[in-house]
């Protein structure tokens, strides 16, 4: 499967019968951006210019 930078990644993940999904997005220089849950559940993630992470925010719940 080829990823392209910019495009959702979707896992799929198995836990006691049941399959929750997780979207994950990376900025251009592979560092993760986005991470949202099929629960509603969002985290955005910010990056100094040295790739280094400098702040996450998360939000519960759907949006």
């Amino acid at each position: 499967m080829a990823v392209t930078w910019g495009e959702p990644l979707t896992l799929f993940v198995r836990a006691r019968q049941a399959v929750q999904a997780e979207d994950f997005s990376y900025d251009p220089w592979a560092n993760l951006s986005e991470k949202n849950s099929v629960a509603g559940d969002m985290q955005r993630f910010h990056y100094d210019s040295e790739n280094r992470l400098i702040s996450a925010q998360t939000w519960q719940g759907p949006l």
